[in-house]
């Protein structure tokens, strides 16, 4: 695994889209603890399972997939997919308002059963794609280091979604989402 440290001056959410695309290229840029970490994850034949279009992810929704919205509550509560959960990037994260640093993994998995996500359940994850600093690339990213088997992310994000939305609340059932990490997924210090 390639590894590449960059100082930075403060910590920034580099998680954007790019992430996304980066990642059919097998390519990951992290920041966190003052460092801007890139990596190489080596081929991944699944890689471009990754990203979904408009038409996939109406499938996705269609047989019951968990939708997560990664967007802000104004642009949530202004209209979401049905069924559709918020969810904060910093979900499962520890040290602050704005520390993206990854807390236990088992008490991650269980904050995202919470919203409704199951092992044996695709995972659909919406966001404001361009429009945001690629939250969904940072809750895409939590699901597969641990260790959830199916997740999608909207291209285009929202704006492309062409489905029905609702500005009614989901009463999410609680998933089974046992944490599986997959620690080629993570970067350390000593990596």
């Amino acid at each position: 695994m390639a590894l590449v440290l960059l100082a930075a001056a403060a910590w920034v959410p580099i998680w954007t889209t790019a992430w996304l695309r980066g990642r059919l290229l097998q390519s990951v840029v992290v920041a966190t603890s003052g460092l801007l970490l890139s990596f190489s994850l080596g081929a991944s034949p699944a890689a471009a399972q990754w990203i979904a279009t408009p038409t996939e992810a109406a499938s996705l929704v269609t047989a019951g997939a968990t939708v997560l919205d990664t967007r802000g509550r104004l642009d949530y509560f202004s209209g979401h997919i049905p069924g559709a959960v918020r969810v904060d990037w910093r979900i499962g994260t520890t040290g602050g308002l704005l520390s993206g640093k990854l807390g236990n993994p088992s008490a991650a998995a269980t904050a995202f059963e919470a919203l409704g996500v199951d092992r044996d359940r695709p995972v659909l994850v919406v966001g404001s794609w361009d429009g945001g600093w690629g939250e969904e690339g940072r809750i895409a990213w939590d699901l597969a280091y641990l260790g959830h088997p199916a997740i999608s992310v909207l291209e285009g994000g929202m704006a492309a979604w062409g489905g029905a939305t609702t500005l009614s609340l989901p009463a999410p059932k609680r998933g089974r989402f046992p944490a599986k990490p997959n620690e080629a997924l993570r970067a350390t210090a000593a990596s």
